[in-house]
């Protein structure tokens, strides 16, 4: 199914729409009613999965403007009057709940989804950042095994030891041990650009900056800059720095690495010891 996933939590939004990817369903997401309008009107969605209070306003314009099924989320059930609702859930909503209910979707006729398999890093076209990441586990434990859904990246290898995993939590993300059939494996989870925790979306180098101080992460992947171009952007990141602003860089390829080592200028590069996701409680089903 294709569907719209609408919330002003991130953990939520894109934990849930990354749950839903894996088990084969096309997932658009939207922070704000705005936002999932304007997606209403640029794609066709089989439903539309939505908070209901979504900042200053509730979510009544995404049901009217939805040629499609809504399931509308909330704390309160009551409060949702809207018609065209097909269904109200009433919050925490567990991953495996709201699954069940886009399966019974499906079998009311519905399309079937899509089944999305694990493949090798030889076959996956990883950013920088997350390749280097599975790179780093491969070299702990000898094998790593993917699964990219677009949104994320979890890397799954059998357990090193417990200095291993010591390394490993410094470079952030959710790591977990499970042993499911008794055989003791790791599966480590991070945003597929690198994202650090905390920040809720990432720029192209040539994009405009939002106005604040809100942290910014800046995404070179698939996108071409050329020295000069990286270094104004570095003095402009020097100076937000200075400024008490947090920025990131993410996915920097290595020609440009080597050229700002050659000028002297990596420490400059933005450090992060900790980089995303972290994921609230009600989610914790992405992992069992």
């Amino acid at each position: 199914m294709n569907v719209l996933m609408v919330d002003d939590e991130v953990g939520i939004r894109e934990g849930m729409a990354s749950f839903l990817r894996l088990a084969g369903h096309r997932v658009r997401t939207a922070e704000t009613v705005a936002a999932g309008v304007t997606l209403l009107e640029e794609d066709d969605f089989d439903v539309v999965v939505t908070d209901w209070h979504l900042g200053d306003e509730d979510a009544s314009r995404v049901v009217a403007t939805s040629p499609c099924p809504c399931v509308v989320v909330s704390g309160h059930p009551d409060e949702v009057t809207q018609d065209g609702c097909s269904q109200v859930l009433s919050k925490p909503v567990f991953p495996a709940d709201l699954l069940s209910l886009l399966e019974d979707l499906v079998q009311e006729g519905g399309p079937q989804p899509d089944a999305i398999e694990a493949f090798d890093l030889a076959q996956a076209d990883l950013p920088v950042d997350a390749a280097s990441r599975v790179d780093l586990l491969r070299s702990l434990s000898g094998t790593v095994e993917i699964l990219d859904d677009g949104e994320f990246v979890t890397a799954i290898a059998p357990l090193p030891n417990e200095v291993v995993l010591e390394t490993l939590e410094t470079c952030g993300g959710d790591l977990r041990v499970l042993a499911p059939d008794g055989a003791a494996r790791i599966e480590w989870r991070f945003y597929r650009d690198g994202r650090p925790d905390g920040v809720r979306a990432t720029l192209g180098p040539s994009d405009q900056w939002p106005n604040g101080s809100e942290p910014v992460a800046v995404d070179f992947h698939d996108t071409p800059c050329s020295p000069d171009a990286f270094c104004v952007l570095l003095d402009r990141v020097s100076a937000a720095r200075a400024s008490g602003r947090e920025v990131w860089l993410l996915n920097v390829p290595n020609h440009l690495r080597l050229f700002v080592d050659a000028l002297g200028r990596t420490e400059e590069l933005p450090k992060r010891s900790m980089a995303g996701p972290r994921l609230p409680d009600v989610l914790t089903q992405l992992w069992s």
